[in-house]
C-alpha cells in the first residue's frame, strides 16, 4: 500500500487497465470495497456497452502518457495492467512505475519468462497466466488419477 493509502485508506485510488473478464473481476472488488476506480480501455465500444456505474472510465491506449495522465495516474495507490498482449503489459508497467513510484503494480503475462521482465519493469507482483492454467489442471485431473 502506498503512504498516503496507509495514512487514510479512503484516499485508494485503484487505475485497471484492461477491461476484459480479469479487468472486470477486478473493478468488482474495487467496487466491493468501495475504492475509488478507474479504468483504461481501447475499445470505446466495450466501454460504452459496459460502462459501470462509479467507475470512471477513459478510452485509449495505456501506452500513451496523455491517456495515462488522464486517468490521473500518479495518485493510483494500486495499477492492475490486465491486458492480453504481453509486450503492451510490459511496456505499460515500464511506464507506470517510472510516473508513479509508490503504486502497487500487478502485471498479467502469458509466459513465466515474459514474468520475470515485468518485476524487471517495475510490477510488485505478476499474474502468469501459464502457470494458473496448470496448477488449475493439476487440481482437476489429480483426483481422477488412482495410484497403483
Amino acid at each position: 500500500m502506498s503512504e498516503a493509502a496507509e495514512k487514510n485508506p479512503t484516499d485508494q485510488y485503484l487505475l485497471v487497465i484492461g477491461f476484459g473478464v480479469p479487468g472486470r473481476a477486478v473493478v468488482d472488488e474495487g467496487r466491493h470495497a468501495q475504492i475509488e476506480t478507474c479504468v483504461i480501455e481501447m475499445n470505446g465500444n466495450t466501454v460504452k456497452r459496459c460502462h459501470t456505474a462509479g467507475v470512471k472510465m477513459v478510452v485509449g491506449d495505456a501506452r500513451d502518457p496523455v491517456v495515462l495522465k488522464q486517468a490521473d495516474i500518479s495518485r493510483a495507490t494500486v495499477i492492475v495492467i490486465a491486458i492480453p498482449e504481453e509486450e503492451g503489459a510490459l511496456h505499460i508497467t515500464r511506464i507506470a512505475r517510472a510516473v508513479n513510484a509508490t503504486a502497487k503494480i500487478i502485471t498479467r503475462c502469458h509466459f513465466t519468462s515474459a514474468g520475470f521482465q515485468a518485476k524487471d519493469a517495475g510490477a510488485d507482483e505478476v499474474i502468469v497466466a501459464e502457470t494458473v492454467v496448470a496448477a488449475h489442471m493439476s487440481q482437476v485431473v489429480s483426483p481422477l488419477l488412482v495410484k497403483k
